[in-house]
């Protein structure tokens, strides 16, 4: 089990308790192993960035390609849920805006491998627009391989943004139920 706490006043690796509970949840989910949980207690979680790529099976031989950033790459099957549920925790992405008033460029708030859980938080703010190709312009709010997504509250889009979705699933890969 690991944890964090975005007033955590003492973290350190490997976030095994609450009193050592990481800040930042990219740092707990690195931490963490296969069958691992990491709870997340009440907070707005803004702080994280790394660039996720998926088998493209379309290019032979296929090849790796970005699907742009997020704040929370969770790569191994683990669980990663909230405390107390969406209403109080939440994971935002940046926005980001280069022109005034259009999402030029930006970040999801999650991506989800394979065999990963995402359970119980809000995700609002996430863009993705730009520079990363047309599949990375998928998925605002959660790009999902094969992934178990529970108690996600609806994402709440960024004023005038263009393609912000909750979800996208990646359709260029393998896919188990």
């Amino acid at each position: 089990m690991r944890y964090v706490d975005a007033a955590s006043a003492s973290p350190m690796p490997p976030y095994t308790n609450w009193a050592t509970a990481a800040l930042v949840m990219q740092d707990a989910v690195d931490s963490a192993v296969s069958g691992d949980t990491v709870l997340v207690t009440n907070g707005v979680y803004p702080v994280g960035e790394r660039e996720a790529f998926v088998p493209n099976t379309y290019q032979e031989p296929p090849q790796r390609v970005s699907v742009g950033l997020s704040p929370v790459m969770v790569t191994n099957a683990i669980r990663f849920e909230s405390v107390n549920g969406p209403l109080v925790t939440t994971i935002c992405g940046p926005g980001f805006t280069n022109e005034p008033g259009v999402v030029t460029n930006g970040m999801r708030c999650v991506f989800l491998a394979s065999n990963a859980v995402l359970s119980g938080f809000t995700l609002t703010n996430g863009t993705v627009y730009g520079a990363f190709g047309y599949l990375a312009r998928l998925g605002g709010g959660l790009y999902c391989e094969a992934a178990t997504v529970l108690g996600v509250a609806r994402p709440i889009p960024p004023t005038r943004s263009r393609r912000c979705g909750c979800c996208r699933q990646n359709l260029l890969a393998p896919t188990s139920p």
